[in-house]
C-alpha cells in the first residue's frame, strides 16, 4: 500500500517537473522567436551576414583544433628527443665503462645501443626542426587570419549599427508623422483612413485583384435594374 502511494507521488512529481520544464522551454523558445523576428525578419541582410559569421567561427574552431594537435605532436617529438639524448649519453658511458672493465659482451651490446640512439637523435632532431618551421608558418598564417577576423567583427558591429540607425530613423519619422495631426478629430480620421486602407489591401491580396475589379464583378453578378 505504501509502495503504491509512494509511486503515485513520484509519478505526480515527475509529471509536474515535466510541465515546469516544458513551460520554461516554451518561454525560452518564444523569447528566441521574438528576438529572431526583431533581428532578422526586419533585417534579412543581417541574417545572411550572421550565417556567414557562424560559418567563419566553425572554420576558426577547426583551425584551433588542428593547431592544438600540431603543437601536441611537436611536444611529443621534444619528449622523444630528450629521452633519446639521455639514453645515448647513458649507453655511451656504459659502453666506455664495460670496455674499461674488459666486459666484451656488455661493451658490444652497449655500443649497439649507442649506434641506435645516435640514429634516433639525428632523426628526431631533424623532425623537431622541421616541425618547428612548419608551426612557424602556421602561426604566421594564423595571426593573419585572427587579424582579419577581428576586422570582420568590427565590420559586423558597424553594419548592425547602420542598419539599426536606419530602422530607428524610419520609425521615428513614422511617429513624428502621426504626431503631426493637431486635433483629436484629425488623428482619429487619419487612423480610420489607414485602417480602411489596410482592410482594402487585405481583401485585394486575398482575392488577387483590385477593389475596383471586385466591385465590377459584384455589379456583373447583381446587375442593377433599369429605372
Amino acid at each position: 500500500m505504501m509502495k503504491d502511494v509512494r509511486k503515485s507521488v513520484e509519478d505526480k512529481a515527475r509529471d509536474l517537473k515535466k510541465q515546469v520544464e516544458t513551460s520554461v522551454s516554451d518561454v525560452v523558445r518564444q523569447g528566441k522567436e521574438t528576438w529572431r523576428k526583431w533581428q532578422y525578419d526586419e533585417m534579412p541582410q543581417l541574417e545572411s551576414y550572421d550565417r556567414y559569421i557562424r560559418k567563419v567561427k566553425r572554420d576558426l574552431n577547426d583551425i584551433d583544433n588542428i593547431m592544438a594537435k600540431k603543437r601536441e605532436l611537436a611536444s611529443e617529438v621534444d619528449d622523444l628527443l630528450a629521452n633519446a639524448t639521455a639514453q645515448l649519453q647513458k649507453r655511451t658511458d656504459q659502453a666506455d665503462q664495460a670496455t674499461a672493465d674488459n666486459e666484451v659482451k656488455l661493451a658490444d651490446l652497449a655500443t649497439k645501443e649507442v649506434s641506435f640512439y645516435k640514429t634516433q637523435v639525428q632523426k628526431l632532431t631533424a623532425l623537431q626542426q622541421k616541425m618547428a618551421a612548419d608551426i612557424d608558418v602556421l602561426e604566421q598564417r594564423y595571426y593573419e587570419i585572427q587579424t582579419k577576423w577581428k576586422s570582420i567583427e568590427v565590420d559586423r558591429l558597424s553594419f548592425v549599427s547602420d542598419t539599426t540607425q536606419e530602422r530607428a530613423e524610419a520609425k521615428m519619422d513614422e511617429v513624428l508623422h502621426n504626431l503631426s495631426w493637431g486635433t483629436v478629430e484629425e488623428a482619429v480620421q487619419q487612423v480610420e483612413q489607414e485602417r480602411f486602407a489596410d482592410e482594402v489591401e487585405a481583401v485585394e491580396k486575398k482575392a488577387g485583384t483590385s477593389l475596383d475589379e471586385l466591385m465590377d464583378q459584384l455589379e456583373e453578378k447583381y446587375p442593377k435594374e433599369d429605372k
